[in-house]
């Protein structure tokens, strides 16, 4: 009965002195990111050139005793764009990390080569406490192009045409034309072009468009709502060409054979 009773003082005595050490630890740094400002959804890089994406934050640590020392914008595990924060050591009574809420706003820059991205802050503490956001999908296109052109060109009036267009990044294409000299008989139309990416609209051309040319342009929208132009270019419309007949001027009379003359 006594060992009984010994070996349960033993075991309340190591458990009080566990909690008391526990208690004495500090507590788990958290990394916590007290409100974010995601970047845009997506958008239009300019030729040849790069998106600017942003995000807003404001960080701390879920202690007093450690601070934010790094934040970064990554994809994946690759850095691409960071910012270092000073450290005060006088925290927790002095020689510690002192927290400190950081803020700030740190952009990226996103080609639309790779696009979707998938990017996301990670941020770091002085005693190297890890934590990080969600990730946020930014879409990165090219701005759009278009071409178009008129075969034959000139037209030749009352004979086909055609005309044909070609875009890259576009979501539609569309076209206008008008008379270059106003009250002429030029054509005039608009209109949207289906496919956007290329197609070709057959026509005949009208003698009514012999000398009176018309300016056209293409307008290619992209799917943020950017735009771009080809034109003005000139549809003109000549004459079909006149054959001449010329009657032959080397008249040779023949002199039939006496057996082949009638009688």
């Amino acid at each position: 009965m006594n060992t009984v009773h010994s070996l349960a003082k033993s075991l309340l005595i190591f458990l009080a002195t566990v909690t008391c050490l526990c208690l004495a630890l500090p507590a788990k740094a958290v990394v916590t990111f007290r409100s974010i400002t995601p970047p845009t959804a997506g958008g239009t890089a300019p030729p040849g050139g790069t998106l600017t994406a942003s995000i807003t934050f404001a960080v701390d640590m879920g202690f007093e005793c450690d601070a934010i020392d790094r934040v970064e914008i990554r994809e994946g595990t690759t850095v691409l764009a960071f910012r270092n924060f000073t450290v005060l050591l006088d925290g927790c009574g002095g020689g510690d990390p002192r927290n400190e809420l950081r803020t700030g706003t740190i952009s990226a820059q996103l080609g639309a080569s790779s696009s979707p991205h998938r990017i996301k802050l990670w941020a770091r503490s002085y005693l190297l406490s890890e934590g990080e956001t969600q990730e946020f999908v930014v879409n990165v296109v090219q701005a759009p192009t278009v071409s178009g052109a008129f075969a034959p060109s000139p037209l030749v009036a009352g004979r086909p045409y055609q005309f044909d267009w070609q875009s890259s990044y576009a979501t539609s294409v569309s076209y206008a034309c008008s008379p270059v000299t106003t009250g002429s008989l030029a054509f005039v139309g608009s209109g949207s072009l289906v496919p956007p990416e290329s197609g070709s609209i057959p026509g005949t051309a009208l003698s009514a468009w012999v000398g009176a040319p018309s300016n056209c342009t293409l307008t290619a929208v992209g799917p943020f709502g950017d735009s771009s132009t080809f034109g003005p270019f000139v549809m003109t419309t000549v004459a079909p060409p006149v054959v001449a007949l010329t009657a032959p001027t080397d008249l040779t009379t023949v002199q039939l054979p006496a057996s082949a003359q009638t009688v």
